[in-house]
Parts: C-alpha cells; structure tokens; sequence
C-alpha cells in the first residue's frame, strides 16, 4: 500500500510539472508576441523611393518569419539597364567620367538621355562580354521605356585619332584588307577598334597614295597588277550583267 501511495503521488507530481511547463511556455509565448505587437505599433518602415509594389505574397494577419521577403518594391521612374559589350567596345569608354548615353526605341523617336553609373569586372565566358550599366529617368512613364521592353543605346566613347571607318565586309578573318598601291595589290593588317552595324573602325599604317580595294575578289595575289575604274565604268558593267542576266533569264522562260 504504501508504495502504490508513492507511485499514485509521483504520477500525479509529473501531470502537474508537465501542466505547469506548458502553461509557463503558453504565456511566455503570448507575452513575447505582445512585446512585438507593442514595437511594430510604435515604428513604421518608409520606402527609400518613390515606386509601386511589384510583388505581394504575404497574407494579411499572416505569421512571418525573420528573412522572409514581405513584398517587391520597383521604381519605374528611375532605371538601370546592363548592357553587354566586348572587350574591343568596352576598352574604347572612358569610365572616369561617367560618359554620357543615349536610350531609344526602334518604336518610337523619343531619345533619353542617362549616364554610366558602374561596370563589371568579370569576363562572362560564355558571350566574351562585360556588362555596363546604364542609369537614366522616365520621369513621364512613357511606355517605350518602361521595364520590360527592349531599348538601343549609344554610349559616348574616347576620341579616336589616325582612324578610318570602312565596311565590314572589306575586313578579311585574318583581319587584312587589300589595297592598291603603284598599280598592284597590296594586303594591309588593320586593328579592329570598334564595330558598328555594317561600318569598322580600324587603325592602321597605310603607304602614302595607297587606296582600298572595294570590290570583292576572287582570287586575290599580292603583287598582281589592278586598275582603278570610275563610277561610270562601274555602272556601265553593272549594266551589262543585268542586260546580260535578262537575255539569259527570257531564253530560259521561252
């Protein structure tokens, strides 16, 4: 009997323990819960700018936890675009100054105007590119250059001296142009400085009386002897291999 007393006594004592460690825990709980209820009522969080929320996630009346982003804040007024370039265009900026550029949209005439505010530093090795980033406002929110859409810029660049800018296509893979020189052809290495739509800007040490060979040859050797011809030969031949392709094209269809 008297260690069944024992037994009933302790199993009772731990029930009371285990009520009291709950009931403690509930109040500790609820009472922290009060303290940041009283916090959160006496502060109040301000945006840094100016914007719209972008992405709300979080339920009203909701429990968060610390980290959790409660939403996304985008300001479409003030606008940042990373613009990849390679290495020859990127090395011909001089980012001291912050040099300026110019938005615009193949959509519309409207030209922004903004600045470079940082660059990367890291090669991506994918595209062999580096990234600029262009800061600029659309105070007016107009449509073309809202995020999202697809702009063209032109970024002030260094002033170049002893440059020519030729076509494209007159640069050769090995990066050599031909040229007439006395009478004869001639192959020129030329530096690539910068490429623009169909135009290039190169640098290179040309002879004296030295002109650039525009038509495209078949099989070029250096040291043949070439001529130059005027615009109204050119065209006179032009002529000719139309005249001559219309023949040739009518006795085909008869």
């Amino acid at each position: 009997m008297y260690a069944r007393k024992i037994f009933e006594m302790d199993d009772w004592t731990v029930w009371l323990n285990l009520r009291w460690y709950y009931t403690l825990w509930y109040r500790l709980f609820c009472w922290c819960q009060y303290n940041k209820e009283i916090k959160l009522a006496k502060y109040s969080i301000d945006a840094p700018f100016d914007g719209y929320i972008k992405s709300n996630g979080i339920l009203e009346n909701s429990f968060v936890s610390i980290g959790i982003p409660l939403f996304s804040f985008s300001d479409v007024n003030n606008l940042e675009i990373a613009v990849p370039l390679l290495v020859r265009d990127f090395n011909q900026i001089n980012f001291k100054n912050n040099p300026k550029v110019k938005i615009y949209s193949d959509a519309t005439d409207e030209i922004l105007v903004g600045k470079v505010l940082r660059r990367d530093n890291i090669l991506e090795r994918n595209s062999q590119s580096l990234n600029v980033y262009v800061a600029f406002k659309n105070s007016k929110l107009k449509s073309h250059f809202l995020p999202g859409n697809y702009v063209n810029v032109e970024i002030e660049g260094r002033t170049l001296s002893n440059v020519s800018l030729i076509p494209r296509n007159l640069v050769d893979n090995d990066d050599y142009v031909y040229t007439k020189e006395d009478g004869k052809l001639n192959r020129t290495h030329v530096e690539i400085l910068s490429v623009q739509k169909n135009q290039a800007i190169i640098s290179a040490e040309f002879a004296d009386g030295s002109e650039l060979v525009t038509t495209i040859l078949q099989k070029p050797v250096v040291g043949m002897a070439i001529q130059t011809l005027d615009e109204k030969e050119l065209r006179k031949q032009e002529e000719e291999r139309t005249d001559s392709t219309n023949v040739e094209s009518v006795a085909l269809n008869e």
